[in-house]
């Protein structure tokens, strides 16, 4: 797919240098110039925020709790001397059986922590911890990404029902297939603050996270990929900070999810 390095490009500046010889006679100097600095590149940076024996739908970082979503609820954990600690739980029943691909977002909105289910919508206010869910028939769009740059050519990417990450128009009509894939996520980080997409890749045993910028309705790989030894089963953007997003990856002896947050660094 993408390139797996970063090329490096020497320049030759030729200068003609009319000598006069005593004869008459022109020379002509090449001279080869020190190659120039080189260009400041992006990379991942994984930090690990949570990890448990139960599949884990996502996790809220504060500083010094967890907010856990899984098939059976969402937990508060708090770090104490011995590790984190459950505080509260708030168990959720679904309105219908849970797919066996469950996906679960959490976002923090102002003054609560959302929870999002497939035909479930969820709120704990955190000043009072009242946990509330509603039927929302439909879910959530889990996969439509806004790309607001003018040079992608396009304005949103998403998941397609054919397994393809596809381009759309401002009226969501697809425009091109940009690329084989399903766990997408938009980021903004690097050396210069620009809107990076964050796709998993397949990788010898598990997956891996693969970084792209959208130019010319073209996915272009512009980052090592990074390794996450096991399988990634969720991959989300933050809704409050645009520089950070969160995936999760079952541990490739499968004991275990283990969630990070995820930034776009900036490598110079």
């Amino acid at each position: 797919m993408g390139n797996h390095g970063r090329s490096r490009f020497r320049s030759l500046v030729v200068a003609a240098c009319l000598v006069t010889l005593g004869t008459g006679l022109a020379a002509q100097i090449t001279r080869e110039a020190p190659a120039g600095p080189t260009p400041p590149s992006a990379a991942l940076d994984l930090r690990p925020l949570f990890s448990q024996q139960r599949p884990i739908l996502d996790v809220l970082p504060e500083d010094k709790r967890r907010h856990v979503l899984d098939a059976t609820g969402l937990t508060l954990y708090e770090r104490t001397p011995t590790g984190w600690q459950a505080a509260q739980s708030w168990p959720v029943t679904p309105p219908a059986p849970w797919p066996r691909d469950l996906r679960g977002m959490l976002a923090f909105n102002v003054d609560a922590v959302e929870v999002f289910l497939p035909n479930l919508a969820c709120s704990l206010s955190t000043p009072g911890r009242l946990f509330r869910c509603q039927s929302v028939p439909g879910g959530w769009d889990q996969t439509l990404i806004p790309l607001s740059v003018p040079t992608a050519g396009a304005s949103y990417l998403a998941g397609t029902a054919d397994g393809f990450l596809t381009l759309l128009d401002n009226e969501r009509r697809p425009i091109a297939r940009a690329m084989p894939g399903d766990d997408a996520a938009r980021l903004v980080g690097g050396c210069r603050d620009e809107p990076y997409v964050l796709v998993r890749m397949d990788a010898e045993g598990g997956d891996a996270l693969a970084v792209f910028q959208v130019r010319d309705r073209a996915m272009q790989e512009v980052a090592p990929r990074r390794p996450l030894h096991g399988r990634l089963t969720a991959l989300w953007s933050d809704t409050m900070d645009i520089r950070t997003g969160r995936v999760v990856v079952r541990a490739a002896d499968a004991e275990r999810y283990d969630a990070y947050q995820i930034t776009v660094a900036c490598v110079r």
